[in-house]
């Protein structure tokens, strides 16, 4: 009996030592000791001051100027995602590009694009690779060989005239077909080229 009986007195013990769950310590107000997580696609439980704090991702990326993407989680913990503008930015027109102001998207010149980013020259808005726009820039408004030409995009050509590039669009040049830059396989040049639309 007495192998019984100290089997029954551990087992007692062992149940007897279980007392209710430790606190969880996750709420706000809470001290915090751990990574910062999503609790929805739109709220983030951050450490701040030693405290847990509950954070709208949409009211903190508008604060910054910015759109909301929601609570991201990574792998150090979780953080709310703040973007300039949602999707790609598009050529609104040959001469006037999509920019991010803010947050929101507005039409911006591309000869003031270019002189933002230091250029003197504005060439047009292109699409480039992947669809993204881009205003074509150089600081090249002179030029020293008289009559070269170069495709700025596929429907501008520049040609160097009394020392100075000209920009001509090929798309008035051909009125019932369209109109590319292209490179001449014979001539080596760039030109205007009419094509069956």
């Amino acid at each position: 009996m007495p192998i019984l009986r100290s089997g029954f007195l551990a087992t007692a013990l062992a149940f007897s030592s279980c007392g209710p769950p430790p606190p969880s310590w996750d709420s706000p107000g809470d001290p915090c000791n751990s990574p910062s997580w999503c609790t929805s696609s739109t709220e983030l439980r951050e450490c701040e001051d030693r405290r847990w704090v509950d954070v709208d991702c949409d009211e903190r990326c508008t604060a910054e100027g910015l759109l909301s993407a929601g609570c991201q989680i990574e792998i150090q913990g979780a953080r709310c995602l703040c973007e300039a503008c949602s999707g790609p930015l598009t050529c609104i027109d040959d001469s006037t590009i999509e920019t991010c102001v803010a947050g929101e998207k507005v039409a911006t010149s591309c000869v003031d694009e270019c002189a933002a980013h230091g250029y003197d020259t504005a060439h047009g808005c292109r699409m480039e690779v992947g669809a993204e726009a881009k205003c074509q820039c150089s600081n090249a408004s002179t030029c020293t060989v008289e009559g070269q030409a170069r495709c700025v995009d596929s429907a501008l050509l520049a040609t160097c005239q009394a020392g100075a590039w000209a920009v001509v669009d090929c798309r008035t040049s051909c009125p019932d077909e369209l109109g590319v830059c292209t490179l001449d396989v014979d001539s080596g040049a760039h030109v205007c080229a009419c094509k069956a639309a």
